[in-house]
């Protein structure tokens, strides 16, 4: 065995390591490999949970990549280690699949150390050569042009394989996490690329070179692993007392792992990992996206789930915090039908709903902005469904501990809803201005609205607040606008404001015609049972009537004119001049909604909004996927050579 390193910057002067990035020729039966490839596992104390033992690693290792890159053209040393994996993992599988002891097999730890040295040559690689030389580096010196190809297929089609034949147990759930590592690694050669939609050769041959059922296979093992990520085993780590490079490889082979209870163990994140590798193959714009296709199905070969939608809807809701989820969710509501109708059919929606609403409620300026904009969508799409919307006025929420204005109880989770779109707005207002934002955050009460039930008094409040405030800054902006189209003297030589502050006006007014239309709505359909928000409305009558007075608004409001015209009359038949409580008022508006004809009503279209998916979404989604994946992943990619 070699000479353990005492430290990640010491792997460049490792002596293996230097013969096999010189100009030495080394065959695949040489001793060399058992020497580099040796399985002492002795120094758990580098173990690390983020990418800074990865970004070590790279520095140390960058000079010996260097001189691999040049000299493996003689050599042809990458393309035997290539190989030697190759046969190793093959007979890795043969021996898992036929051997019923749980020992680790010896060739584990060889297979897992070539693929992790392979893993950070290819990240150097597609870092800093260009997609044919990359080729050439697989190749075998003075092979033909054919040999290229059947050597990325090889190589490609053995992870595949391990990923999807070889049993996931204590001893090979390393080996799985370091192939997903490595998909993801090669995959990420689009962010060094001049276009990230482009179909280099790792795209090509994965999405070109598996057959269906190994496609299939593949998404299984990627949704099974988060889908059942509690399930998942932990490594089971055994001390040899002899050392090795592989000591140190070591460290930083078990990025995105944790440290279990007991020193001998580690929980392994190949949760995390699966879902990312999922969304950068699901995401590509390959035509015909092989992996896309199985992911709308979501069915196997023999037309059975791919994994149980219960256990996938589980592991979704406790991870919803976090964009990976997120945007799996997105894309499953979107593309797969089987998990759409499963999710809209259960009766525990508060899991999923309540931490997608934590997202939007808790943003502040650190908040990934295309987070927002994916949770809003998602939830947008739930509200497509009618039942959806009906059971959230139907869902009690006990205690909403992270809704910081306000202490409340026994709320809706449509209320919430409401309550968070409201606040989602205003911060809104106050910082981008984004109407991108707003118009999809009416939309989605919108869609609600012909549900509203029992709107809690203080939700009531909060969306009649959010109007009034509307009406306010519709009526200094109007009142600007008039100021300067009368100081405007001379258009030509000083350009006016009157533009942007029409522009302006224009947007607040389509914001208000939007929010009288969800009223309009709630009155229409459900206002008996809605006492609180016709007092709120009573308590904002006159700004309503103001309102109507305008001729974008004037149709939009009558029913509200129509429904307060006859409550303010009752008020005053009732009381008068003198004075009333809170409580006699509503005793007034609960009698008064029991004979409420709605007949005289104007009628008005159902309003529905659907979320429609941009043509060219790939130009959002590919960039977006691989910017999470270098957050989230662990696996250090060095930004600065990014196109």
């Amino acid at each position: 065995m070699g000479t353990s390193c005492s430290s990640l910057q010491d792997i460049g002067s490792n002596e293996y390591l230097k013969r096999l990035c010189s100009n030495e020729i080394l065959s695949e039966n040489d001793p060399f490999w058992n020497a580099l490839l040796g399985f002492s596992l002795v120094d758990l104390d580098l173990v690390v949970m983020s990418s800074s033992n990865s970004k070590l690693l790279e520095d140390a290792v960058n000079s010996l990549c260097k001189n691999l890159s040049i000299n493996n053209a003689k050599t042809g040393n990458f393309h035997t280690q290539v190989n030697y994996f190759v046969r190793r993992l093959h007979e890795l599988i043969r021996y898992e699949s036929t051997d019923d002891d749980e020992n680790i097999n010896p060739f584990t730890w060889q297979v897992l150390n070539a693929l992790f040295i392979i893993r950070n040559i290819c990240k150097y690689f597609i870092q800093n050569l260009s997609e044919e030389v990359i080729i050439q580096q697989f190749q075998k010196p003075g092979s033909t042009g054919a040999s290229v190809d059947t050597s990325i297929t090889s190589f490609i089609a053995a992870m595949t394989t391990g990923l999807t034949k070889l049993p996931i147990h204590e001893s090979t759930i390393l080996l799985h996490l370091e192939i997903v590592n490595t998909l993801l690694t090669i995959l990420g050669m689009v962010m060094y690329g001049t276009d990230m939609a482009t179909n280099n050769v790792f795209y090509i041959e994965i999405m070109e070179g598996q057959s269906e059922e190994a496609v299939s296979a593949i998404m299984q093992f990627i949704l099974a692993a988060y889908a059942y990520q509690d399930q998942l085993p932990a490594f089971v780590y055994r001390e040899d007392t002899s050392a090795s490079l592989s000591s140190t490889l070591w460290s930083v082979m078990t990025l995105g792992m944790v440290r279990g209870a007991h020193t001998d163990t580690m929980k392994v994140n190949l949760a995390l990992q699966s879902a990312l590798l999922l969304l950068t193959l699901t995401n590509h714009p390959y035509t015909g996206n092989p992996y896309a296709k199985v992911l709308s199905s979501f069915l196997d070969d023999e037309n059975k789930p791919l994994v149980k939608p219960e256990s996938l809807y589980a592991s979704l809701c406790k991870d919803l915090h976090n964009e990976h989820a997120t945007l799996l969710l997105y894309k499953l509501l979107h593309e797969n039908q089987v998990m759409r109708a499963f999710v809209l059919s259960r009766t525990d929606m508060e899991k999923l709903a309540e931490p997608l609403l934590m997202v939007l409620y808790q943003q502040d300026d650190q908040t990934s902005s295309n987070h927002i904009y994916l949770t809003l969508i998602t939830l947008l799409m739930l509200t497509e469904d009618d039942g959806f919307n009906k059971d959230l006025f139907q869902t009690r929420l006990r205690a909403v501990k992270w809704y910081k204005e306000k202490h409340l109880t026994d709320v809706t989770l449509g209320d919430m809803f409401i309550l968070v779109a409201i606040k989602v707005m205003q911060y809104n207002m106050s910082h981008s201005k984004d109407k991108y934002l707003h118009t999809n955050c009416l939309a989605m009460l919108a869609n609600m609205s012909s549900k509203f039930e029992n709107v809690h008094p203080y939700a009531c409040q909060r969306l009649l607040a959010f109007y009034s405030a509307l009406a306010k800054r519709h009526d200094k902006t109007r009142e600007r606008l008039q100021l300067s189209q009368l100081v405007a003297t001379n258009e030509e030589e000083r350009p006016s404001p009157s533009a942007h502050l029409l522009t302006d006006l224009q947007e607040i007014q389509e914001m208000i015609r939007m929010v009288s239309e969800v009223i309009n709505s709630c009155i229409t359909h459900t206002v008996h049972t809605n006492s609180h928000l016709v007092h709120v409305m009573l308590c904002h009558r006159m700004e309503f009537e103001k309102l109507r007075e305008l001729e974008p608004f004037k149709h939009i409001l009558q029913n509200v004119h129509q429904l307060l015209e006859q409550f303010h009359k009752k008020l005053e038949d009732q009381f008068g001049d003198q004075p009333r409580s809170v409580a006699q008022v509503m005793e007034v508006i609960e009698n008064g909604l029991k004979t409420f004809r709605r007949g005289s009503f104007l009628k008005f279209p159902d309003l529905k909004f659907k979320y429609v998916e941009e043509t060219d979404s790939s130009q959002f989604f590919v960039p977006y996927v691989w910017q999470i994946v270098c957050r989230k992943s662990n696996l250090y990619f060095k930004q600065s050579k990014f196109h």
